[in-house]
């Protein structure tokens, strides 16, 4: 495995232990397909969980509540993941000053 940024690790070779594997509950399901019922139900929860943010940020009175639900979204998945690799309660504290930055901005 390369570690240049621009560089693809061959995906026939296995990661090396550590390395996030994002796509692994997806292949151990077996749900590759994007119409496979656990995908489907994973998309809509993806979109109710963006609706539920967009409405808040609305409620909240911000100008744009579609581009701060969207970055909320996304900076939610990273918290996930980061969480998940690192200790939580950092992390818990980064989210939290990012949504109120996203919120005043």
């Amino acid at each position: 495995m390369t570690t240049g940024a621009t560089e693809r690790h061959d995906r026939r070779q296995p990661l090396p232990a550590g390395v996030p594997r994002l796509r692994l509950p997806q292949r151990r399901c077996g749900v590759p397909r994007p119409t496979h019922r656990v995908r489907v139900r994973i998309a809509e929860h993806r979109r109710w969980f963006h609706d539920a943010l967009r409405t808040a940020v609305h409620d909240a009175g911000h100008p744009d509540p579609e581009r701060v639900a969207r970055a909320l979204a996304i900076l939610r998945d990273g918290a996930m993941m980061g969480g998940y690799l690192d200790d939580p309660r950092p992390i818990r504290t980064t989210l939290r000053e990012a949504a109120e930055n996203l919120l005043t901005s």
